[in-house]
């Protein structure tokens, strides 16, 4: 095992921790990571905590700040994506309520939308 210093300490080489040193340094925040994984190359997981799914904030309540992050970064991840010519499967979401009055619940979902 080598010796080195950094200025940041990055624990998980997946999708966060990635994404993580890349805003670092598009930001110039500094110029100095280690990254560090159980697995021999980086990005070979997804991070645990990530589902795959771009969220549109709907369970927010709108204008929220968690609703704002929620509709900005899938727009950013989706260009992102997109201009680098990856896959990317838009497929939306289908809501179902489990239970007959919940049924208002998604006008409330549709105004959030």
């Amino acid at each position: 095992m080598s010796s080195s210093t950094a200025d940041v300490l990055i624990v998980g080489g997946g999708m966060v921790g990635l994404c993580i040193a890349h805003q670092l340094l598009e930001r110039q925040i500094t110029r100095s990571i280690t990254i560090i994984d159980k697995e021999p190359e980086l990005g070979r997981h997804s991070s645990g905590r990530n589902s795959g799914v771009l969220h549109a904030g709907l369970y927010y309540k709108p204008e929220s700040l968690k609703a704002q992050v929620c509709v900005a970064g899938a727009r950013r991840l989706r260009a992102w994506v997109e201009g680098r010519g990856l896959p990317i499967n838009p497929c939306g979401k289908v809501i179902v309520p489990p239970r007959a009055e919940l049924d208002p619940r998604l006008d409330v979902f549709a105004e959030s939308g």
